[in-house]
């Protein structure tokens, strides 16, 4: 099972325009609006800091999560990209995936 590559492209550029482009420019402008001049530095890293934390804690819950339903060496490698699936663990992966969404969104809606 392959993914062209231009299919691909398409599908990043679109996410990087609307995910990344559009919101964290505005969430950003946001932020440093109620920030005084002098403070701007710190308020911008911290923005910054702490969106990446939530990237970063996003990939952790995928990968945990769907670590509960296929070997957790094989999760890992699906994820850096070393690996691909075996038509046997599909489903229980693509399962797990739906699983760690709801958890995404449980935690959002918990905030």
């Amino acid at each position: 099972m392959t993914t062209p590559f231009y299919y691909i492209t398409i599908i990043a550029s679109i996410s990087g325009i609307g995910g990344a482009g559009m919101f964290f420019a505005a969430n950003g402008k946001m932020v440093m609006l109620d920030v005084p001049r002098d403070m701007y530095g710190i308020a911008s890293g911290t923005n910054r800091t702490i969106g990446n934390i939530g990237i970063l804690l996003s990939f952790i819950i995928a990968i945990v999560v769907s670590s509960m339903a296929i070997p957790r060496s094989v999760a890992f490698q699906i994820f850096v990209g070393s690996s691909t699936l075996t038509p046997s663990l599909m489903l229980p992966f693509v399962n797990s995936l739906h699983m760690a969404f709801r958890a995404s969104l449980a935690l959002i809606a918990w905030q």
